[in-house]
């Protein structure tokens, strides 16, 4: 399980490197997971999903860039 650092982290990065379609890519990650049965994984790309997709909601300050990145 990801700690909530490594999932916000890896929703900067994703929503920095594909954008609008980053939310999509950690959900078919997550279905590909659960087709496999690997649970814990599964709920960690769901709560990927759900970080990119809080970054994107009106009101929040969009912080992914190159300093995140680096980490």
């Amino acid at each position: 399980m990801l700690s909530r650092i490594d999932v916000q982290r890896t929703a900067a990065t994703l929503a920095y490197r594909l954008g609008d379609v980053a939310a999509a890519a950690a959900v078919l990650r997550a279905q590909e997971a659960l087709a496999q049965g690997k649970f814990g994984v599964m709920v960690d790309w769901w709560r990927i999903a759900e970080a990119v997709v809080g970054r994107r909601l009106p009101g929040k300050v969009h912080q992914a860039g190159p300093r995140v990145l680096r980490g």
